[in-house]
């Protein structure tokens, strides 16, 4: 198993040590920015967007039209797209 996080943020030196510290590094990826990440949606097995404060994010619509489950925080309009 492995995870991939897609995009770029201020976390990502601190869930680099984390997975360092915990031993799996070699299964994690942070990607940071891509261009196109709905090309990367096909190798997924599962779509999980953990955000705080989200308004509509379209990603959840890409990735369900990918037939991708989606694992969501109940913040913003989220919910209204993701059946519970």
């Amino acid at each position: 198993m492995r995870v991939v996080i897609l995009g770029e943020g201020g976390q990502r030196a601190a869930l680099e040590k984390l997975a360092a510290e915990l031993g799996v590094s070699d299964r994690i990826q942070l990607l940071g920015w891509v261009d196109n990440p709905r090309d990367y949606l096909p190798e997924f097995d599962i779509f999980a967007i953990p955000s705080r404060s989200e308004g509509f994010p379209l990603a959840i619509v890409e990735a369900m039209l990918a037939a991708r489950p989606v694992v969501e925080t109940r913040v913003g309009s989220i919910p209204k797209a993701v059946r519970q």
